[in-house]
């Protein structure tokens, strides 16, 4: 995969203590890159390089670069109607935090202001939802409540396996 051969070049240089632009591009059987400024002395006397794949790996590998590990993948962000959603706190290890559900359009969603809107990681850890200050709330913006959105013009999703809303947890206890 040529585009994932290039980021890995970027990585190498940049670990290599090169802060400048960079351009990475597939040749005929290799990789050429370009820098605005002289590339590190270890590793060329030019402002370009171009080797093969092989010779590139041997460079990396003589200099002691790894490629890092791929981050995991963040659950998806689902929107589905539940009357609440439940998120671990992020301040208080092992308390989790409740989120009433209200309905607004994507539109109604995009005016509220970026820093206070966000999305959760629920619970569960198997999906995340968008979370926004209460519309409804008439007090002072520094003590609104959060909650968590459905969006009534977008996709709504199948409610995720293993989910239980918040009304069939007393049901099953009382059963």
């Amino acid at each position: 995969m040529p585009s994932t051969a290039c980021k890995t070049i970027n990585g190498f240089f940049f670990f290599s203590g090169l802060d400048a632009e960079i351009v990475a591009r597939v040749k005929d059987l290799g990789f050429e890159l370009t820098s605005a400024v002289p590339l590190p002395l270890h590793i060329a006397n030019s402002k370009t390089l171009d080797q093969s794949a092989d010779d590139w790996r041997d460079l990396m590998q003589a200099v002691g670069y790894t490629v890092p590990n791929k981050k995991p993948a963040k659950p998806s962000i689902l929107n589905f109607r539940a009357g609440e959603l439940f998120a671990l706190d992020r301040y208080h290890e092992g308390q989790t935090k409740t989120f009433r559900q209200i309905e607004m359009t994507k539109a109604q969603y995009s005016a509220i202001y970026s820093e206070a809107r966000w999305v959760e990681t629920s619970a569960c850890g198997t999906f995340r939802f968008k979370v926004a200050p209460d519309p409804d709330y008439k007090g002072p913006y520094y003590s609104c409540p959060r909650v968590a959105v459905f969006l009534t013009d977008s996709k709504e999703h199948p409610v995720p396996e293993g989910f239980k809303p918040a009304g069939d947890e007393a049901t099953s206890q009382a059963a």
